[in-house]
């Protein structure tokens, strides 16, 4: 199963690197919705080999997807790579410069089964995929939005 999005930035690929780089920010997204998120490396600049150990409740079960940093381009393209119970995800968010002051932020979300309950998983999932395409580029599209404001911002440019 796969989803992708592709939206305009009005703001420099590289600015908006700087904001796809910001982990402690997603760190933070992510212990607001309730998760616990480990950082397990000691890296001080973002880079291949950052890892991270994410654990949640869904439908009832506890959960756990280990990340990790497995690509990276500054400041155009970042891949993440997690493994949960039966589960591989792969994401690749690519920044692409259009002009001076505008990029193109594209992103895909692999997900594959690597076992029989991966592989159940999936099948339930299929049948909500509508809903979790229209949730998972809503996400995006809030990524966006906070990058053009930030640019925006007069602190920020």
């Amino acid at each position: 199963m796969h989803f992708a999005s592709d939206d305009p930035i009005k703001a420099p690929a590289a600015f908006a690197f700087r904001d796809l780089t910001d982990f402690e920010h997603f760190e933070e997204q992510v212990r607001s919705r309730g998760a616990e998120i480990t950082r397990l490396d000691t890296m001080i600049e973002a880079g291949v080999g950052v890892l991270w150990e994410v654990r949640f409740v869904l439908r009832g079960r506890r959960r756990k997807i280990d990340l990790k940093l497995s690509d990276f381009a500054e400041p155009e393209m970042l891949q993440l790579t997690g493994v949960s119970d039966g589960l591989l995800f792969v994401l690749r968010c690519t920044l692409e410069p259009e002009a001076a002051d505008r990029c193109r932020f594209r992103t895909r979300l692999d997900v594959k089964p690597h076992n029989l309950a991966g592989r159940m998983m999936l099948q339930s999932a299929r049948f909500t995929k509508p809903t979790l395409n229209r949730r998972y580029k809503a996400r995006m599209k809030a990524f966006v939005t906070r990058v053009e404001e930030r640019y925006a911002a007069p602190s920020a440019g």
